[in-house]
């Protein structure tokens, strides 16, 4: 009777391992489609505002879709105590990755923004922002493509982990 409850948890345990798997790919998906979201927006209120920087992030750290990125808000705190908007970004987001799903190049894809917005004019801003949507838009592609691929398998692989581990307990 021991022995069955030890299989039933191990089987359990290395399931939940591999949904957890399957699961962070399928928020780094999620957070790739929002930061692209995010993308658009800054270029959106640039091209017909030209807001400055800081009213740029109250807007976007106020919006409910990103209310999960706390690196907005931090780093409009950094802003608020004269710290330079591209020291702000960088920190706020490098501190705060760990609520993020992202991959490493995925997060030196954002901290480009630090280095565009405020740093020259509306156009260029616009021009090197979209640049950055398009990587974006081809890292969700490889994130889809890696949660199509890998999700299955991660899950499959747990089940299976644990059913061999319980085939050599008995």
């Amino acid at each position: 009777m021991i022995k069955l409850i030890g299989v039933f948890f191990i089987i359990g345990c290395t399931s939940a391992v591999g949904f957890k798997y399957s699961s962070g790919l399928s928020k780094r998906v999620r957070q790739l489609e929002r930061c692209i979201s995010m993308i658009h927006m800054m270029i959106s209120e640039l091209q017909y505002s030209l807001c400055p920087t800081m009213d740029l992030l109250n807007h976007l750290s106020a919006m409910d879709e990103f209310q999960d990125f706390y690196f907005l808000n931090a780093c409009k705190n950094l802003m608020n105590k004269s710290v330079p908007f591209t020291t702000s970004w960088r920190t706020s987001l490098l501190s705060h990755s760990e609520n993020l799903q992202l991959s490493g190049d995925d997060k030196k894809v954002l901290l480009r923004v630090g280095d565009i917005l405020g740093a020259m004019d509306g156009e260029n801003q616009v021009g090197e922002l979209k640049l950055i949507e398009t990587t974006l838009d081809d890292r969700l592609e490889q994130a889809r493509l890696s949660r199509e691929k890998y999700g299955k398998l991660y899950r499959s692989l747990g089940v299976l982990a644990g059913v061999g581990i319980s085939i050599f307990m008995l």
